[in-house]
């Protein structure tokens, strides 16, 4: 009498192979994750460029900047709602002017993930700044090049980028 082989797989095969797809997965999800955020961050660098020279060609003609949207001579696309803080509710990206008390400094922060703890400031000087809480992932900074600064900046770890 013949007998019939069991062509099924055996538990400890399955086993292995959920093994292994999970510890692909742990690998490649984070890496994933950072990949989305870089892009959405680099997506909205133009526009924030675009804001950055709206602001410094105010500047030079009128001696301050200014706080409000409106006054800029840039379209905002069709997305962007407000004035002093424009948001884009599609995708949750905030823009925000900012400047110091007699406003001769200022700045354009901007952070494209909603609620994220990284978010970026446009310096009107040129510099592009990533600020990430202490203590927390900085893997987005440094994947859009970003160089650790030496300086004391509170609660928070700055990188400088080149743009």
């Amino acid at each position: 009498m013949k007998s019939e082989k069991n062509a099924a797989f055996t538990l400890i095969e399955l086993l292995v192979v959920v093994l292994i797809i999970g510890i692909l997965a742990a690998v490649t999800v984070p890496q994933y994750q950072t990949a989305v955020r870089k892009t959405k961050y680099m997506s909205v660098l133009p526009l924030a460029r675009s804001i950055v020279d709206a602001e410094r060609q105010y500047y030079m003609a009128n001696g301050v900047y200014t706080l409000d949207f409106d006054d800029l001579n840039i379209a905002l696309p069709s997305q962007f709602s407000g004035t002093g803080a424009v948001r884009d509710d599609r995708e949750g990206t905030n823009f925000i002017l900012a400047s110091n008390a007699n406003g001769q400094g200022a700045r354009v922060q901007f952070d494209a993930v909603a609620g994220d703890d990284i978010f970026m400031i446009w310096l009107f000087s040129g510099e592009l700044r990533c600020y990430v809480s202490k203590g927390k992932e900085n893997n987005l900074c440094l994947a859009l090049g970003g160089r650790l600064n030496e300086g004391d900046f509170g609660n928070f770890d700055v990188y400088n980028l080149s743009f």
